[in-house]
């Protein structure tokens, strides 16, 4: 018996911290326990709407192909920025992964991540406090090793500058 113990595998169930905020969960048939991308999305929107404020957010998924410079989200154009709220990725082998713009600058150094591993940077709370602001008219980039494809959400707004 687990943490995960009352929820039957196969079925989704909701998960409840101890702050009473809720998201749905739902275990794989060897019991491994995941969030749904269809409900992953539904819970950011939720979170998205709760920061208010003028500027309007996107989450898109991320799914990009091992060993190289790939763009997450491309340059949005002239006089434009891109502002990343927040990031939750995975790697299905061990690899490596850093954040980057396109100039490169970098917004991470370089993670080293183990098969089924990730991170979470959760939605900043704070409309002009972004983790990460990439360079005017830069792409949002990720660089890989061999071996890590990389999956997960990012959580952006394009602000004028």
């Amino acid at each position: 018996m687990g943490w995960f113990s009352n929820v039957r595998k196969d079925t989704r169930a909701t998960m409840v911290d101890t702050d009473g905020d809720a998201g749905p969960l739902q275990l794989t048939a060897n019991g491994d326990a995941r969030v749904r991308d269809d409900d992953l999305y539904t819970l950011m929107g939720t979170l998205i709407a709760d920061l208010g404020g003028a500027t309007t957010y996107v989450s898109i998924a991320v799914d990009l192909a091992k060993n190289g410079t790939r763009d997450i989200i491309a340059a949005p154009g002239a006089n434009k920025q891109l502002w990343i709220y927040g990031f939750m990725g995975t790697t299905i082998a061990d690899g490596t992964v850093k954040l980057q713009d396109s100039t490169p600058t970098a917004k991470t150094g370089t993670m080293t991540l183990l098969a089924g591993g990730g991170y979470v940077l959760a939605i900043s709370p704070n409309a002009n406090a972004p983790w990460f602001k990439c360079a005017t008219n830069t792409a949002f980039q990720a660089v890989l090793s061999a071996d890590a494809d990389f999956d997960g959400v990012v959580v952006y707004a394009i602000i004028d500058v």
